[in-house]
């Protein structure tokens, strides 16, 4: 794979798509994913992103959910973006709404960066907003079978 630097990340060709991503696979390699996380993603075909609207940087968070649904499609896997409660009329998702085969990531900050399971869910957990994108991309690499 070639990545060609752009001025606020990198793209690749995917399945003759080009994706874009902040990080470089070896930027975001010290997010680990357990196996069954990697698993999970690997095996879905659609999933739901979700967080709490009242988080401190929940514009950047829409910001990756955004990026999700517009990227993961390229990769033939269907995303829904909603909120864990209701603002305007949004979707309200939860861990509830998580299955084996459609998986629920939840968004969160937290004192650390880390992607581990909670309830069935899928916790994307973020100490400081760059690591946000840092998950989106960690997740979608592991979808894009770039990393394992």
């Amino acid at each position: 794979l070639t990545f060609k630097q752009l001025n606020n990340g990198w793209t690749v060709k995917v399945n003759n798509q080009q994706i874009f991503f902040n990080y470089l696979p070896a930027d975001v390699e010290s997010i680990n994913l357990s196996q069954n996380i990697a698993q999970r993603l690997s095996d879905a075909k659609m999933f739901y992103t979700t967080q709490d609207p009242d988080t401190r940087n929940a514009d950047i968070i829409a910001e990756v959910q955004y990026y999700f649904g517009q990227d993961a499609p390229l990769l033939d896997i269907y995303v829904i973006n909603g909120l864990t409660k209701n603002l305007t009329g949004n979707l309200i998702i939860s861990c509830e709404n998580s299955t084996q085969f459609v998986p629920v990531i939840e968004f969160r900050e937290g004192n650390e960066t880390k992607i581990y399971e909670e309830n069935g869910c899928i916790i994307a957990m973020a100490q400081s907003p760059n690591e946000i994108y840092a998950l989106k991309d960690r997740i979608l690499y592991q979808i894009a079978k770039i990393m394992k």
